[in-house]
This record gives structure tokens, sequence and C-alpha cells, in this order.
């Protein structure tokens, strides 16, 4: 059968996803390094500064802010993907990196060519977008409205079927044009204040949370109908979802800690406090007192952090116990994995969004130190890794 629209290589998904979609969207290490070595040009690290209008590309192996690509006011969601295109006769026809983002301020979902910086399209989806999530066969994003109780699924195509006449020597030739399309096919509804949502990667179901809700919200991706939607006990903010989406952890507003939630059961499973705050630590923006979590990538590790408290918190998985501490600067928000590269002479980073220092960090995972950190733009928030 010959393929239609876009096919997915994989994709990766901000915190959703662990070790098997990230190294599938990013690409093994040796073809990282072959890139690298080929082109000059390192894996990147994209930015959301929500204090300004654009996305900071960040060049990973000169560590130096190489683009901003202007989308709008206040950015909020980001993830990544490399569809892989297939033209007419379908053969494969060109792998891209894109860069998906959420501006809250225009109601927009932004596309970006990560290679050029291009935006290629603007698709108006609804108030207060916030961090999105992409179907694991690429043609779909949800996207939660933060003011409007709802998640707005939108599906991409790009053809190859369009035609350009040029002149060539004298001569007409047939060119083929890619167009990339975008629209809001349906609007689902959902507990109050939607957040974040998540793709899993083994069955492809999508998890969003509504903050006033207080519901974890799972939807059949290929349907879009909500299958159930958890209670739970507090107002839910980002997660990390287990490969095998057996477990999830969260984190509530107004708690110094996560909880684990048993999704085959239903029901949460563990309430974990981080250590506690020094005496006098303020009430943090919204209370949110934890703000990123990730997976580490062989899922032996949950990395959590402290946005109150400007720390990084290590766990073990699955006893759940505090195995390490990492400082690092003011207001940890997001974190993201990079993997290994041979032209950078290192293993694993997690990089983490430090919203009140104007900086990214990254953590060396072995040492559990830090090992750089990168001035940028006012207030980053989301981050993501591409090659």
């Amino acid at each position: 059968m010959r393929p239609r629209g876009i096919r997915v290589l994989a994709l990766l998904l901000g915190l959703s996803v662990s070790y098997v979609p990230l190294r599938g969207a990013l690409g093994s290490a040796e073809a990282q390094t072959k890139k690298a070595k080929e082109s000059g040009v390192g894996p990147r690290l994209v930015v959301d500064v929500a204090g300004a209008d654009y996305l900071e590309v960040i060049d990973l192996l000169t560590r130096k802010t190489v683009k901003r690509v202007r989308v709008g006011e206040h950015p909020h969601g980001l993830v990544a993907g490399r569809p892989v295109v297939y033209d007419m006769a379908g053969s494969r026809h060109r792998e891209t990196d894109f860069v998906y983002a959420t501006v809250e301020s225009s109601g927009h979902l932004v596309v970006v060519n990560a290679e050029t910086g291009e935006v290629v399209r603007k698709i108006k989806v609804g108030k207060q977008p916030n961090q999105l999530t992409l179907t694991r066969d690429f043609r779909f994003a949800y996207v939660p409205l933060r003011e409007e109780a709802s998640v707005a699924v939108v599906e991409f195509e790009e053809k190859m079927e369009v035609m350009k006449w040029t002149k060539t020597t004298g001569q007409r030739m047939a060119t083929p044009r890619s167009e990339y399309e975008a629209r809001v096919v349906k609007r689902l509804p959902v507990g109050a204040e939607p957040h974040n949502a998540y793709t899993g990667a083994r069955t492809g179901r999508v998890y969003v949370t509504s903050v006033k809700g207080r519901k974890l919200h799972v939807f059949d991706a290929d349907q879009h109908e909500e299958l159930f939607a958890l209670e739970l006990p507090g107002e839910p903010r980002p997660l990390a979802l287990k490969h095998d989406e057996s477990r999830a952890y969260l984190a509530l507003s107004d708690f110094h800690g996560f909880v684990e939630v048993d999704l085959e059961k239903r029901q949460v499973a563990r309430r974990i406090e981080l250590p506690p705050l020094p005496p006098g630590t303020p009430e943090p923006f919204l209370k949110t007192y934890v703000h990123g979590l990730v997976l580490s990538p062989d899922e032996k590790e949950l990395w959590v952090t402290s946005y109150a408290g400007g720390a990084v918190h290590v766990y073990s998985v699955p006893e759940l116990e505090l195995v390490g501490t990492v400082k690092v600067g003011k207001s940890p928000h997001w974190l993201a994995w990079q993997p290994p590269q041979d032209a950078l002479m290192q293993g694993w980073r997690l990089w983490v969004s430090e919203m009140d220092s104007n900086t990214v960090s990254a953590i060396d995972p072995v040492t559990r130190e830090v090992v750089a950190t990168i001035p940028t733009g006012p207030a980053p928030r989301r981050i993501v890794v591409v090659p």
C-alpha cells in the first residue's frame, strides 16, 4: 500500500515520553555525530522565551544562541518532531525537524522549520493555548485551551502532489512543491483550565490535565474521544509518563512534592513530599512549588524540579526514594534530555530552564552536577532538544 500524507519516525514530546520515543525522534548518537561533523552544526536547544515574543535556538556544540524565531508575545507550549514526507510514488522524499509552539497572546499554534527557522504555518486554535502534544502518527496535535475548557485537535498534512513549472536551459520541466496544511478538526470538552497534554508511547493515548477541573483526561487519539477522566487530589500541573503507561507522576499546585498515579487501577498510589524548603521561602506564582518532571532514559530515576527551592531532586524508580539533589538557578521550570554524542565527547545531559535566572543549565546525570549554564532571553519556560 502506498504511504499517505506524512509518516513519522518518532517525535519528541517534551516531558511526556522517555527513552525509546526520545531516541527515535532525535536519531541515534552515531547519526547525530555524523551530522554534526558533516555540517559543523550540532544538536540545538530550543527555548520558548515567555517574557518576549520569540523562540531562542542554542547550538549545543558552541553553546551560543544562533537564532531567534519570532512567533508572538508569550509563547507557552513547545514540542518537536521529525516527520517523514513521501512523494506521490510512495518513495521517501525527505525528513525535516519541526518545532511546534503555542502562543498565548494570539491564540496561535506556530509550526517552525527547525533547520531554517522559517515559520511554515500559523493556525488560530483558540484562547490561551498551553502545552500541546503530537499524536504518534504525527497527523494531529492536541492543544489545551486554558480559557475555553477544551482541547483543539489540529490536523496536519504535507502534500507533494502540487506541481509548478519552471524553465531550465530553455526546457520546461515539472518540479514537486510541498504544501504544508493544518486545520482544527475537533474541539474536545475537558475540565476547567486544561494545561498540559502528553502522548503515551505504548498505546498512543493522549493525556490532558485540567488544573481547576482537578482531572486527568485520557483520549483515544484515533477516534478523538475521551476514554475516561481520573479525579485527582489537587490541581494537576505537569506530569511524567512511563513508557508502558502504567504510571504517571504528577505535580500539584500548592504542594512541594508529587503524586504517583496507577493508571491501570485509575487511582493515586502514593504521595511524595520533596525535602523541606528553607524557612521564609515565599509562596511562588500560582502556588507552583513543583513544575517540570521527567523520567531518566532507562526509567530508573525520576527527576523533579523544586520551582520554589531552586533545585532538581532525583528519586529512584519504582521505590521513589530520594537519591540526589542538584542546585540550579531560580525557578527551574522544564526539563529535556539530550542524548549522548561523540562530537561533544559527553554522555546524556539533562537541560533545565531557569525562569527567574534567565538561563538554561545542563546537568550531568552521573555526577549530578551542573556542567554548563547559558544565558537566554527573559523568562525561559519550555525547552526541547532537536538534532
